[in-house]
């Protein structure tokens, strides 16, 4: 299992990654460049083994989520970027329902060394 910021995330994967951009830039007209930029710079200050994936997830529900939540007029605290990512996944399923397996697995023999 992920040690994912919010475990319903556990299939989500770096082609969500992609496609969370797309649909920033599409709906909210977000300067998708400048965001991973500043997403680089995000990661490049995580612990080694943070996972991009994981990295990511934080990264929204820190930086993005507040710009979301003030853009719609809502509660600071609503979770509009989990919902989003949520969505984002029942759209892009995982093509490869194995690959969570293997990558935890990987993880955990990364853990051991």
């Amino acid at each position: 299992m992920h040690n994912r910021p919010i475990p319903a995330f556990q299939d989500f994967e770096e082609a969500h990654i992609e496609k969370v951009w797309q649909l920033l830039a599409e709906k909210f007209h977000f300067n998708i460049p400048e965001w991973k930029k500043e997403f680089r710079d995000f990661l490049g200050k995580q612990y080694r083994n943070t996972e991009e994936t994981d990295a990511f997830l934080i990264f929204g529900t820190q930086k993005i989520n507040p710009i979301l939540n003030g853009i719609l007029k809502r509660n600071s605290l609503h979770p509009t970027w989990q919902k989003m990512v949520e969505y984002v996944m029942k759209k892009y399923p995982s093509k490869d329902p194995g690959a969570i397996e293997r990558k935890d697995r990987a993880r955990f023999l990364k853990r051991r060394q």
